[in-house]
C-alpha cells in the first residue's frame, strides 16, 4: 500500500491495531515546529507586521526556536508518514518509544 494512502487512512478514523502497537506500553511522538495552516498564517501575520516577506518571517521564526538545523519546518505529512511507518513496521517489544522529529532542533547524543 502506498504511503500516502496509510497516511490518510490514519487521518480517517480507528486504524487495526497492528503487532508493533501491541509491543509498547506507550508510543510517543513529537514533532516540533510543523508548517501547518495556522503556522502559514502566523507567518504571514508576522510577515505583514514586520513589512518583511514569508520566507524572512519563517527563518525568524525558526532563529527564535533555536534553529532548525533541516533549514525548514516539518511539514504535517512527515509527521503523518512517521505514525504511519510505527504502525506498518515490525518493533521489538519494549515499555515505550518515543519518535522526535523535529528536523534536529534538539540535540542528541
Amino acid at each position: 500500500m502506498p504511503r500516502e494512502s496509510r497516511a490518510h487512512q490514519l487521518q480517517q478514523g480507528p486504524v487495526e491495531r497492528s503487532q508493533s502497537q501491541r509491543n509498547f506500553a506507550s508510543l510517543q511522538f513529537r514533532p516540533a515546529c510543523i508548517e501547518t495552516d495556522a503556522a502559514t498564517r502566523m507567518i504571514q501575520r508576522m510577515a505583514d507586521k514586520d513589512k518583511s516577506d514569508y520566507a524572512a518571517s519563517r527563518q525568524k521564526l525558526m532563529d527564535m526556536l533555536g534553529g532548525i538545523p533541516l533549514g525548514r519546518p516539518n511539514r504535517p505529512d512527515e509527521v503523518a508518514e512517521l505514525v504511519a511507518f510505527s504502525h506498518l513496521t515490525e518493533l521489538p517489544p519494549s515499555p515505550a518509544a518515543e519518535f522526535v522529529i523535529d528536523g534536529g532542533t534538539i540535540p542528541t547524543i
